[in-house]
Formats: structure tokens, C-alpha cells, sequence
């Protein structure tokens, strides 16, 4: 992607020069949310984060920082701080949209699997993807997982009942199997952080295991054999940036590559 060109850091730009192109940004759900209480930091502490404008014919077009537009509006500024960009494509724009509200982690998951979509489809690349927008692959992947949800299991993240990686974590050991992912998912309210994360260890080693058994099994072995093992610091520090790279904890990478030697050498 070229880097467009910027004509200036922050100006304050009178906000009657602003329009807001909708097709240029990202966000789709959830814009007039909690946009009274935004409205009301901005009157007492200002707007702290530029928006994003393209320079055009003595107006603006608004590709980033819709929100604070709005909240800005509603608390009765006149002008707002903008990073000034020279026109650039939709692309190139949408791209810049899309890097921003991933990264702030200000997009509904649903907009978010749509964007990774978006691109995906346009570079047919993880790598690519993930460099676009300044994520990790499995973030790309996680969000591009998530659009093959089930509407009720959406619906439940959004409620904050599960979390987006383990909702896909649960549709895919499924194989989409929704009568299983719905019986294991409608157990968790019950169960503690530890029981769900032992569930998911479970079921990913016998998924074909009856709902019911598995979250037993969850429920009643409290300890799992633990194992401690004392790397050297070049292999620790390999643990390490491999966990960044993979955006997973050092703990389930270690575990999976011990469990992944086994099966090979034939010992499980």
C-alpha cells in the first residue's frame, strides 16, 4: 500500500468543513453508542485523539474518527484537531480506517470480520492481511473464523457470554457442528474460567465426546498434570516471540508442541 501524503499534524479544522463519507469508514455497528458520555469528556477534556480527514476542494472527507465527529458535534465544538491527508483511493482510505479501529480494538467483532474479509478477499493473503492492518495472522484468522459463527453464538460474544476466540475455538473443534457447539455453550455460565479452559482442552483431544462427559470430566479433574520445564534463554526467548507472532499465551504454544511430538513418535 502507498503511504498517502500528509498536509498537516492536528490543525484545528472548523467541523461545519467536515463531511463524513460512510463508505470510507469501517464502522457499521454501534456508531451512536455511548456517544453521550464521549460527548461529555470532550466538553470537559477536549477531543485527545485526532481525526482523519482527505483534503478536498477547501472541505474535508472524514475517514477515521467518526465517533469523535458526532461527540464533537454534540457537545457544541466549532472546531476539531485533524491529521490532514492529501486524496488518496477508497482503498488506500477504507485500508487506513480499518488499521486504526482493529488496532484501538474499537470495532464490533462483526465489523471487524468484515474488514479482514474485505481484504482478504482483495490481497487472497494472511500475510498480506495481517501486515495491512498491523495485527498477527491468527488475529486475521480469529476474526475471518468468526463471520462463519452461527447468529446465536454471535449474539451471545456481543452479550460478553464468550469470548470471540474461544467462541471459534468451539465452532471449529465442532467442525460446525452447531447441535454440539449449543450444548457445550449453553454449560458455560456454570462453570468457572478454569473448568472452561480445561473443557476446551478436552474437547479438542476426543471432539467427538458426548457434551455432557466432557464438561464432567471439565468439572471434576481439578488438576491436570502440570509440568515444568526450564528452558535455555535462547529457547525461552524463542517461546516468547513465538507467542507475540502467534497472539497466544507461551503456555498453550509449549503445550501443543509437546503434545504434537508425541503423536508423531507414536507414544499417544
Amino acid at each position: 500500500m502507498e503511504e498517502p501524503t500528509i498536509l498537516g499534524f492536528e490543525r484545528e479544522l472548523p467541523i461545519e468543513k467536515i463531511e463524513p463519507i460512510t463508505d470510507l469508514n469501517v464502522r457499521t455497528i454501534g456508531v451512536h453508542k455511548g456517544l453521550e458520555q464521549l460527548a461529555a469528556s470532550i466538553k470537559q477534556l477536549g477531543v485527545l485523539q485526532p481525526v482523519s480527514v482527505i483534503q478536498k476542494d477547501g472541505t474535508y472527507e472524514l475517514f477515521v474518527g467518526q465517533r469523535r465527529y458526532l461527540a464533537s458535534l454534540q457537545a457544541g465544538r466549532k472546531t476539531i484537531p485533524a491529521i490532514v491527508y492529501a486524496p488518496m483511493n477508497k482503498i488506500n482510505a477504507r485500508i487506513r480506517s480499518m488499521s486504526e479501529n482493529i488496532q484501538r480494538r474499537a470495532l464490533d467483532p462483526e465489523d471487524t470480520g468484515e474488514v479482514c474479509y474485505e481484504l482478504y478477499r482483495r490481497e487472497k493473503n494472511l500475510s498480506r492481511v495481517a501486515e495491512l492492518l498491523g495485527v498477527s495472522i491468527p488475529t486475521v484468522t480469529k476474526y475471518l473464523g468468526y463471520r462463519t459463527l452461527p447468529d446465536w453464538l454471535k449474539q451471545i460474544v456481543l452479550e460478553r457470554g464468550i469470548t470471540v476466540t474461544k467462541a471459534v475455538t468451539f465452532w471449529n473443534f465442532a467442525q460446525h457442528d452447531e447441535t454440539k457447539v449449543r450444548a457445550l455453550v449453553e454449560r458455560l455460565p456454570s462453570m468457572t474460567k478454569p473448568e472452561i479452559d480445561r473443557l476446551l482442552i478436552f474437547f479438542e483431544a476426543s471432539p467427538e465426546e458426548d457434551a455432557d462427559l466432557l464438561v464432567e470430566k471439565a468439572k471434576k479433574q481439578r488438576v491436570l498434570r502440570r509440568v515444568i520445564i526450564h528452558l535455555p534463554p535462547r529457547y525461552a526467548l524463542g517461546l516468547s516471540n513465538a507467542a507475540v507472532a502467534k497472539d497466544a499465551e507461551p503456555e498453550d504454544i509449549a503445550r501443543h508442541a509437546v503434545m504434537d511430538w508425541l503423536e508423531e513418535n507414536g507414544y499417544v
